[in-house]
């Protein structure tokens, strides 16, 4: 999401006032707050940048009610005081954002990076990274993901690999592992397929957790509600259990269910069909919608190995019927 200087006021601003924002505004302000505000050695924090953000609005504000000013002059005093708001504004940006390179990818489209360093990272559909353009002169390298991706990651005890996600922290020297943590799922984890990592739950650095191979540390929201309301609860509930899991490899191709997205098999384990759904939105970048609660709970369990969505949905099909179809926008619609 590509922001210029007059987006990002309206954004924020629009942000203070409770005003309702799209999916690709939220994660860019998960970007903004979350990891940009925060994980930088020259950038503020979420107090001070919003202290800044209001000695804007108060700076605005102060310029415009002790004083009756003629029209055009009014307009001038606005557009003055606007841009000062926004240089300020602009001076913060530069100095957080100004090294940093950032990847957005949609629904149905994958792709490999290359860092400064070598480390090879495969970033999954309707993902984002965030890195900086050199490592040099740095006391770690780090990136930030808000999505999922396989991490390759070249071996520097000097210089530790960190990475930062909504939910979860994790360091390395150098290991091969995979992270998902997509803002809308029930569920996010870390799971390593060699070499040695470092994860906590973000803000408890305190409680760490070192994995072993085929270990994957998991942050779960206690499953309280239908899945079709999980996003608002996740929302409205933060608070998730932590788990430390085991998972196997495949002799055959050396694939984990934690990694088969990268060669585009789907195993569906016990889940439901709303949570399935937004997991074959991501593979295949067709927007589905269920329109009865009933369907959107029934569980299912099934593999699919690089298979058409079409035959996805009818392999469903098979299991627990429902009817789907395709309207003119070229979304999907299921129904009982």
């Amino acid at each position: 999401m590509d922001m210029d200087k007059n987006k990002i006021q309206q954004l924020l601003q629009r942000h203070r006032e409770g005003k309702p924002l799209s999916a690709a505004e939220r994660r860019w302000l998960d970007s903004f707050y979350v990891h940009y505000a925060k994980r930088s050695t020259h950038q503020i924090d979420d107090l001070e940048l919003d202290k800044n953000l209001s000695g804007i609005e108060a700076t605005i504000k102060r310029s415009l009610s002790p004083y009756r000013i003629p029209k055009r002059r009014f307009r001038f005093a606005v557009a003055a005081t606007f841009l000062g708001g926004l240089l300020i504004l602009g001076y913060y940006l530069n100095t957080s954002f100004g090294q940093q390179l950032e990847i957005q990818l949609p629904d149905g489209e994958m792709r490999e990076v290359i860092l400064p360093d070598g480390s090879k990272i495969t970033l999954n559909a309707s993902s984002k990274l965030i890195y900086p353009k050199s490592f040099d002169n740095k006391a770690a390298r780090e990136v930030t993901l808000i999505g999922e991706a396989f991490f390759d990651i070249a071996r520097n005890e000097q210089q530790p690999f960190l990475i930062h996600t909504p939910r979860m922290e994790i360091r390395v020297l150098g290991t091969a592992f995979n992270v998902r943590d997509y803002r809308e799922d029930q569920q996010a984890e870390t799971s390593l397929i060699r070499g040695k990592v470092e994860v906590w739950k973000a803000g408890h650095e305190k409680t760490k957790f070192v994995l072993k191979p085929k270990e994957k540390f998991v942050l779960e929201e206690p499953r309280t509600l239908s899945p079709i309301t999980e996003q608002k609860a996740l929302q409205k509930n933060p608070q998730m259990a932590i788990n430390i899991q085991s998972f196997d490899i495949s002799e055959k191709d050396g694939n984990a269910i934690e990694t088969e997205w990268m060669v585009k098999r789907v195993t569906i384990e016990n889940e439901s069909l709303a949570q399935i759904a937004r997991r074959l939105e991501r593979i295949y970048g067709v927007k589905i919608s269920i329109k009865d609660k009933a369907t959107a709970n029934q569980v299912y369990s099934a593999t699919f190995d690089n298979e058409p969505m079409e035959d996805v949905l009818k392999g469903l099909q098979a299991v627990a019927f429902f009817r789907y179809r395709k309207n003119e926008q070229g979304h999907i619609e299921i129904a009982q």
